[in-house]
C-alpha cells in the first residue's frame, strides 16, 4: 500500500474486525439488519413527506410538516409518562408503535388519495405524536458472544421518552 493508505488501514482495522464479528453472530446481524432497515424507512418516509409537502405549497408547508412532526411530540411528551405509571411497559410500547404504524398507513392513505396537504399534516402529527418509550431494561446487558467480552449499563433509566426525528 502507499504511505498514506497505511495509516487509514491500520485506523479502520479494528472496526472491520468489529464488523466481521457482529456480522459473524446471526442474532446481531439480524439486529444490526433491522435497526438499518427502521432508520433507511424513517428517512424514507420524512424525505417523501418533504418533497409531497413541497410540491403542495412550496417552503410555507415544508414548515408547516416540520412543525407537525417536531412540535407534536415536544406537547405531549410531558403526559407520555402517564400510561407508563399505569400499564405494564410492554403494552405502552406496544401501543405506542401501533399508533406509529396507524399513522403512517394513513399518510401513505393520504398520498395516494391525492387528499388535500392538511390531511397528511395530520396524518404526520399522529404518527409523531406517539411518543414511544424506550425501554432501556431490555439493553441493560450487551454480551458479544465471539469474543465473550460482556458489558453491563451503570444503572440505565428506564424509560426515556423522547422525538426521534421521524
Amino acid at each position: 500500500y502507499p504511505p498514506g493508505m497505511r495509516g487509514i488501514r491500520a485506523t479502520l482495522g479494528p472496526a472491520g474486525e468489529a464488523l466481521r464479528l457482529v456480522m459473524g453472530d446471526a442474532d446481531l446481524r439480524n439486529l444490526t439488519v433491522a435497526w438499518l432497515a427502521v432508520w433507511a424507512a424513517k428517512g424514507a418516509f420524512l424525505v417523501a413527506n418533504l418533497v409531497i409537502a413541497y410540491g403542495a405549497g412550496g417552503p410555507v408547508a415544508v414548515g408547516i410538516l416540520g412543525l407537525a412532526t417536531y412540535l407534536t411530540p415536544a406537547l405531549l411528551a410531558p403526559f407520555a409518562s402517564v400510561p407508563v405509571a399505569r400499564w405494564p411497559a410492554e403494552r405502552v410500547l406496544l401501543a405506542s408503535h401501533g399508533i406509529r404504524v396507524a399513522g403512517v398507513i394513513l399518510a401513505v392513505g393520504v398520498i395516494a388519495a391525492g387528499a388535500p396537504i392538511e390531511a397528511l399534516y395530520l396524518a404526520v402529527a399522529i404518527e409523531a405524536g406517539a411518543v414511544s418509550p424506550t425501554v432501556d431494561r431490555f439493553s441493560e446487558r450487551l454480551e458479544c458472544r465471539p469474543c465473550g467480552i460482556v458489558y453491563e449499563m451503570p444503572q440505565p433509566r428506564l424509560f426515556s421518552f423522547c422525538t426521534d426525528s421521524m
